[in-house]
């Protein structure tokens, strides 16, 4: 009767965080189009807070944000959705997410920023993107390990990723992501790697 409960549970979850994707795209679709670049901000704060509680997640922000340049390792999906909760910003993604069925259409149109991989051309364009999103005084995350881990330890970064905020010559700030269970002890639950 037990596991009958859990999941039932866990396919309520599931339903209402599908439809909470949907009602973002609509929004994306009906709402933006009508509103300023600092109204889509809000939005999607509101957005990824409703997603957190909608999925059990409970933030616990230390710290405070001090520069428009964030890097941070790279968990799970969650990750971004935590950030957006605390500062909405533009996310640098590799560019076969964009190709991602409902998921590569949302990240497009809330202003991700493709990187296409291995190309130093695309790496310069990048870079000088990235520094022209900063210099506007817009906030940007980067995973510079370029691929998401169990979070035990920190992969080789990237460096074209911090280019940006070289050539902009703007502060980076560090954001270390982990994840908890219910006791406070850490969990790999979340984690989508390998």
């Amino acid at each position: 009767m037990n596991n009958i409960l859990i999941s039932i549970r866990a396919t309520f979850r599931l339903l209402r965080i599908a439809l909470h994707f949907v009602g973002g795209a609509s929004t994306i679709i009906f709402i933006y189009p009508l509103v300023s670049r600092s109204k889509h901000l809000e939005l999607k704060r509101l957005w990824s807070i409703r997603a957190l509680k909608m999925l059990g997640v409970k933030l616990q922000v230390t710290g405070q944000i001090a520069a428009n340049m964030k890097v941070a390792n790279h968990i799970s999906w969650l990750d971004i959705i935590a950030i957006n909760s605390v500062v909405p910003s533009v996310f640098i993604a590799k560019d076969d997410v964009r190709n991602w069925p409902f998921i590569g259409w949302i990240a497009t149109n809330v202003e991700t920023y493709f990187m296409q991989r291995g190309s130093s051309k695309a790496a310069h364009k990048a870079l000088q993107h990235i520094a022209d999103l900063l210099n506007a005084n817009i906030d940007v995350v980067a995973f510079p390990e370029g691929t998401s881990s169990d979070g035990k330890q920190i992969l080789p970064f990237y460096g074209a990723l911090l280019q940006g905020p070289i050539v902009a010559k703007v502060a980076i700030q560090p954001i270390a992501i982990s994840y908890s269970d219910g006791s406070g002890n850490s969990s790999q639950a979340p984690a989508y790697y390998g």
